[in-house]
């Protein structure tokens, strides 16, 4: 066992005191979360190893990212509401969602205490997981650091195979790096999965490369014509 496990608080009943534990498994790791209601603090372990830990004092609001043997996690902590008590934790891993658990105060009790509902819909966190994953992707392109921006384009399709934003930025990539054939299967996979404003294909300034290549006309008059 992990010397960093040993400082973990204890595994017992969520309350208002000791806070929430959430754990989840994988094929390859235990991953356990804990969340203090009082202090506003989180702490994550994987497989009894501490990854991540940060205090939040207004709202468990939160996104921690953080790589695992060769796999990147993302765990999305959003809290519905504070009276009375509503948190939602999503587990990502390498772009596929694995999990989403609701936490939940019970109203019923004298003394304050939670229920783990599992049966929770995970539309609204894949929608802002995958806004997150765009924005990210976009604000590393304009930085001009394609290979991060590219993994956050893969993680997009790896969440919604059909993203034809993730395809059309994948393209400009692909351009960007003179990679032609690349950049043309990426184009065409955007356009075959309805990309809107597909006009920006003859002026965004990253597809300038593919733009003079004599490829570009005949794919033009069979895409945008």
């Amino acid at each position: 066992m992990s010397k960093h496990i040993l400082n973990a608080p204890q595994e017992s009943k969520a309350d208002y005191t000791n806070g929430i534990w959430i754990v989840h498994r994988n094929d390859q790791e235990i991953l356990k979360i804990w969340l203090s209601l009082m202090t506003g603090k989180e702490m994550i372990y994987v497989n009894d190893e501490l990854v991540t830990q940060k205090r939040n004092i207004t709202s468990f609001s939160t996104l921690d990212t953080f790589d695992y043997k060769g796999d990147q996690y993302d765990v999305e902590i959003k809290t519905h509401n504070l009276a009375p008590i509503k948190i939602q934790i999503s587990i990502y891993r390498n772009g596929s969602f694995e999990s989403t658990n609701m936490v939940v105060q019970s109203l019923s009790d004298v003394m304050m205490s939670f229920d783990i509902k599992k049966d929770i819909d995970p539309k609204d966190s894949k929608e802002r997981m995958l806004d997150k994953y765009l924005k990210s992707a976009k604000s590393n392109l304009q930085e001009f650091d394609l290979q991060e921006s590219m993994k956050f384009l893969d993680k997009s399709l790896a969440l919604q195979p059909e993203f034809s934003e993730a395809y059309f930025m994948k393209a400009c990539i692909y351009s960007l790096e003179e990679s032609v054939d690349k950049a043309f299967e990426y184009l065409q996979l955007a356009l075959e999965n309805k990309l809107k404003g597909k006009k920006r294909i003859l002026d965004d300034d990253n597809l300038a490369h593919i733009r003079i290549h004599e490829r570009f006309e005949s794919f033009k008059t069979q895409y945008l014509d």
